[in-house]
């Protein structure tokens, strides 16, 4: 959401656009908690609590929600429209000042945590209005949404289903393409769902071709990387592909095409999505899991796997192999009112745990190329900075302060003397004051325990960074032609710039629309009723229009990112999710060059 004194140049009178940065709504978050700007600033500054608010999951969304809050208070009797994060993103935020009060129990974050929720997200002062897409995958999506909205609190309103073809009164049904800003269009169909052939006759390989008949579903274990010895001792990190892109843009099936195009020439692949959405396991056609599992395949050449990661599961997990050599502390860990709050799905920790899993699934199976995933949007970059982030903290003193803390706390050590002690014992007011004291105690605690897993911990998320990171990944930006996920493609390029990196291709989904055949077909058969021309009439002019649009929008990518490939994909008419993956893997298999980071 740029700052609160951003306003929308060209939008309609009456209409105010507010953009709100989390830097920004960290600072002015900070200032009431801590009694004015200038001690809120040198509280954030502060060598330990820096790093703590940059990887502590929540504190982003809930500085984020308190900005809200006063963009609504300060306009009274004027509605508010907020734009929030797609699916499992929403809901971890939208449960956040729930479990902040939960958690706290008292002190001036407790407070806030209270006015977000009494202001913005009680019935009666906030509607849900859930957007989706006439498709199989985002119809799961949706339905999932709804769940998780209803065991949060706020109540859904309505359902706003885009794209659907409207019917032009005296003529056949159609919807004429809404163009965005440069040329760009709203696709016209129903995303990527229909039926038949696909584009340009290509006939889908169905699941039953792909699939074996034993093995679906199947766990894989950690796997013994025998080539080790042949490759003098050491394994290659696997290739890793990124796919990246704005909502609705066909994201997870082109990662799934991808990862099974890959499978067939010969790779063994690893497939994951950090998509708290979790439609992966749609598009794959098979249960999908947090454990490493074998999809089956009946003719390829490689191996293909899945992981989609569940936070409440796999943080027990992830305690579990950190924990695996000091059973006192993770006991300790696993009944700290602070982790039992982070466990339960809380904001940041779906990347937390899925950035380790990720990482460890690399490590532990002889895969060479691994795609995955992402979120939406931004916080797609969110996830790739992460383990840095979290690094910064676990390996700088910030963990060393808190586990002293929790040391002095409980009276095992003794308190720092001198300018060090007004200082620490400055600092530490200052949190307890704000959060109140059991948070910090719980926070304290926490990070003791941390303490004496810091150098497994650290060397997991610093192996993650490189994965994400280093040389052997390649970004590939999802896209579709329209103007939304245009400006997608070029924020996310923007902040991979800001990272030392580029994406490496460009994927524009439903953008390659050759004429059907059996259009053709129909237009030469005899007899054909006028109804049924001014339906082939429509169709075509729909073709030509996205055609142009998608033309359009492959130039102006292509002049804005030299550097990257165009690998445009067809609309494929089918309607399960399993057959347009395959489809679209056939596709991809003479663009895979394109797509995969140079070894090095």
């Amino acid at each position: 959401m740029e700052s609160r004194a951003a306003r929308a140049r060209g939008r309609a009178p009456g209409v105010e656009h507010v953009v709100i940065k989390p830097a920004e709504a960290l600072q002015r978050g900070a200032a009431p908690l801590f009694g004015s700007a200038t001690v809120a600033k040198l509280a954030l500054d502060n060598f330990a609590m820096r790093p703590l608010l940059l990887a502590a999951p929540a504190i982003r969304e809930l500085a984020m929600l308190e900005s809200v809050r006063q963009v609504v208070a300060a306009r009274p009797g004027v509605r508010v429209v907020v734009d929030m994060p797609a699916t499992g993103h929403a809901v971890a935020w939208l449960r956040t000042a729930r479990q902040g009060r939960a958690l706290l129990g008292r002190g001036p974050l407790f407070e806030m945590c209270d006015r977000v929720g009494r202001e913005l997200l009680s019935p009666g002062r906030a509607s849900i209005v859930v957007v989706t897409l006439p498709e199989a995958l985002v119809l799961e999506e949706t339905l999932e949404l709804c769940a998780g909205l209803a065991r949060t609190g706020p109540q859904v309103a309505r359902v706003v289903v885009n794209r659907c073809r409207c019917r032009v009164a005296g003529g056949p049904r159609r919807r004429p393409p809404r163009r965005g800003a440069g040329g760009a269009a709203r696709g016209a169909r129903g995303g990527e769902r229909g039926r038949g052939r696909g584009a340009g006759g290509v006939r889908p390989r169905t699941a039953r071709h792909l699939a074996g008949s034993a093995g679906a579903g199947r766990p894989v274990g950690p796997r013994r990387r025998a080539l080790a010895a042949r490759r003098g001792g050491r394994v290659k990190d696997p290739l890793v592909i990124v796919c990246a892109g704005g909502g609705g843009v066909g994201k997870t099936t082109t990662s799934a095409a991808l990862a099974l195009a890959l499978a067939a020439r010969g790779h063994q692949t690893l497939i994951v999505t950090i998509d708290p959405a979790r439609r992966l396991a749609g598009a794959m056609g098979v249960p999908v899991t947090d454990e490493v599992t074998l999809v089956p395949l009946a003719a390829a050449r490689g191996r293909l796997s899945a992981l989609m990661p569940d936070p409440r599961r796999s943080m027990r997990a992830f305690i579990d192999y950190l924990f695996a050599d000091e059973p006192e502390a993770k006991a300790r860990v696993l009944s700290n009112k602070l982790y039992i709050g982070l466990a339960d799905a809380a904001a940041g920790v779906h990347e937390l745990v899925a950035m380790n899993l990720v990482a460890r699934a690399a490590t532990d199976g002889d895969f060479d190329v691994v795609v995955i995933d992402t979120a939406p949007s931004r916080h797609a970059i969110d996830f790739v900075t992460y383990p840095a982030r979290l690094a910064a903290l676990l390996g700088g003193r910030s963990v060393s302060w808190l586990a002293g803390l929790a040391q002095r706390s409980g009276g095992a050590a003794p308190a720092p003397r001198g300018l060090l002690s007004w200082g620490t014992g400055r600092v530490e007011h200052l949190l307890a004051r704000v959060t109140g004291p059991n948070l910090v105690r719980d926070t304290a605690d926490l990070f003791g325990d941390l303490a004496l897993v810091r150098e497994r911990f650290v060397s997991l998320t610093r192996r993650a960074s490189e994965l994400l990171l280093g040389e052997r990944v390649a970004y590939a930006l999802v896209a579709a032609p329209t103007a939304a996920a245009r400006d997608d493609v070029l924020f996310l390029a923007a902040r991979l710039e800001k990272l030392g990196r580029r994406p490496r291709a460009i994927v524009l989904n439903r953008a390659d629309t050759r004429p059907a055949p059996w259009v053709s077909a129909l237009r030469a058969g005899r007899g054909v009723p006028p109804s049924i021309t001014d339906v082939l009439d429509a169709l075509e002019e729909e073709r030509t229009t996205r055609s142009s649009v998608a033309d359009g929008l492959a130039a102006h990518l292509h002049a804005k990112l030299p550097w990257a490939s165009i690998v445009r994909l067809p609309y494929v008419e089918a309607s399960a999710p399993e057959v347009i993956v395959a489809a679209l893997s056939t596709e991809l298999d003479a663009q895979l060059a394109a797509l995969l980071p140079e070894a090095r």
